[in-house]
């Protein structure tokens, strides 16, 4: 069992790193639809269709699981030496020099990888969800832009 580190391990909560490994794994997931997505070419239901792919959900979910595993085995007493080296009166000093992600953390690697593929996959199914509304939502969107833009033109047009 994995113990709270004190000073910085406080702050650093499992929580937090769950947060901010959810947060990139969005993103890692989200960039490359968002970067070619466009509805009036099909794309964005392909996108749909892979994101709701269980096969697709496993490997995003494989990937995030692995990356958390070495997230959290990520050496960090050096780093925190060095800290003190520049800031003696800093409180890293309590970090021991083999120290990991998962000891500051206070958690086991291999549960939280295990936590975030499933997730992962739940996530990834949302988001299909959430491609598919955009998608459908998108044209009617743009033609209410076109119809906004028409009526102030024609505001504009009548204020003269």
């Amino acid at each position: 069992m994995v113990t709270r580190l004190g000073g910085i391990g406080q702050r650093l909560t499992a929580r937090r790193i769950r947060a901010v490994l959810m947060t990139a794994a969005a993103i890692t997931i989200a960039l490359p639809a968002t970067a070619t997505a466009n509805p009036r070419d099909g794309d964005a239901d392909q996108i749909v269709r892979t994101l709701e792919n269980p096969a697709t959900q496993d490997a995003m979910a494989r990937m995030v699981a692995v990356l958390t595993r070495a997230m959290m085995a990520l050496p960090v007493g050096p780093l925190a030496q060095a800290m003190d080296d520049i800031d003696p009166d800093g409180a890293r000093s309590d970090i021991p020099a083999d120290a990991t992600m998962a000891d500051l953390a206070g958690v086991d690697s291999d549960e939280m990888a295990d936590q975030l593929a499933g997730q992962t996959r739940r996530s990834t199914a949302m988001m299909a969800t959430m491609a598919r509304t955009m998608a459908t939502m998108a044209p009617v969107l743009g033609d209410m832009a076109r119809d906004m833009a028409a009526q102030m033109e024609r505001s504009v047009r009548e204020a003269r």
